[in-house]
């Protein structure tokens, strides 16, 4: 059976509206929000020393977030952008099908990373 999609499972408001933004590349990463100013390939993250690009693949490999990833290990993994798999990989972690408790985790996994991501850059512009 075809299942209902996440916004039937996800009640909390904040989270559902975390992970639609996530999944349709509207999250306020530097992928986007530079575009204006640098090419794509220097919007690197602003939390860690790997100098990529900051996208929602960075979200599953930024040393940044590995704590969260640490506690939400039941629904997100860490992802390798230079594997073969990794489109795939990425597209299984993003559809938890109809698993309403999943959904919810993830969910809160994209909204706590989008918190954690909004206090660490504001407290970096107070240091400046």
């Amino acid at each position: 059976d075809k299942g209902q999609g996440f916004v039937y499972h996800v009640n909390n408001m904040k989270h559902a509206a975390a992970l639609a933004r996530f999944r349709l590349g509207s999250a306020c990463l530097n992928t986007e929000t530079l575009r204006a100013g640098l090419p794509r390939s220097e919007r690197h993250c602003m939390l860690c020393d790997m100098q990529v690009r900051e996208d929602e693949l960075h979200v599953f490999e930024c040393p940044a977030y590995a704590d969260l990833r640490t506690e939400f290990e039941d629904v997100v993994s860490t992802i390798d952008s230079t594997s073969a798999t990794m489109d795939d990989d990425m597209r299984v972690m993003m559809n938890k099908g109809n698993d309403a408790h999943a959904w919810q985790r993830l969910a809160m996994f994209i909204y706590r990373v989008m918190k954690f991501r909004a206090t660490a850059l504001a407290a970096q512009a107070d240091d400046r």
